[in-house]
């Protein structure tokens, strides 16, 4: 069973597209939530980083992360992603199966962006946040196998920069490193982000 929150602008348009999409909703034995479960769907997207923090009350850690991929991927990209996670937390002597979840947030003409929930309990592990990394590390691995993308909003910043060379490539990689020496050259913004001070002699490391 999934559940689908859908917000509409109040204008004739999407008032027509409203009634499309609960004609659908029930040719396929949808049943409509009404809009107070809608928002309370809604609200839940503010306090997800707080029931993060909850979790570490009951040793369990987990985090979110997010790809971009084409329609015809996305089943694949859910479902290897998910094994990968499960495979992986095996290895790691996790003692539980992970929570895994995902849902599509985001539809373009193109392709959809898809978020990813996962957390583990970590009782008995010596380094449950090295051990967490190494899982959404290997996570990352599987999405651009799956012709993900290695973000959708959240950037690239640190921890995702050991992806950037085998996206861009040589080629991608020089360009923004030329951009960076040309309005940074002293690297103030995004001190050490995305992988390019150790690339470039130009730009100093991080401050």
């Amino acid at each position: 069973m999934v559940a689908a929150i859908i917000r509409f602008e109040d204008s004739v348009s999407t008032q027509q597209q409203e009634r499309r999409v609960y004609n659908v909703a029930t040719r396929y034995h949808g049943l409509r939530g009404g809009s107070s479960n809608g928002l309370r769907g809604y609200f839940l997207t503010y306090i997800i980083a707080y029931l993060r923090d909850f979790g570490f009350n009951y040793q369990f850690i987990a985090e979110s992360f997010e790809t971009t991929v084409h329609f015809s991927y996305v089943k694949q990209l859910i479902q290897n992603v998910r094994q990968t996670i499960y495979n992986q937390a095996k290895a790691l002597n996790v003692r539980h199966q992970p929570l895994f979840s995902a849902r599509v947030t985001q539809i373009y003409d193109t392709g959809v962006c898809v978020y990813f929930y996962f957390g583990f309990i970590w009782e008995g592990l010596p380094d449950p946040v090295a051990i967490y990394s190494k899982i959404e590390h290997a996570a990352r691995e599987e999405i651009l196998t799956n012709h993900g993308t290695i973000s959708h909003h959240h950037g690239v910043g640190k921890l995702r920069s050991s992806f950037m060379l085998p996206t861009l490539g040589h080629t991608g990689m020089q360009v923004l490193r030329n951009i960076k020496t040309a309005i940074d050259p002293t690297n103030i913004f995004g001190s050490n982000n995305l992988n390019l001070t150790s690339l470039s002699p130009q730009i100093p490391g991080k401050l």
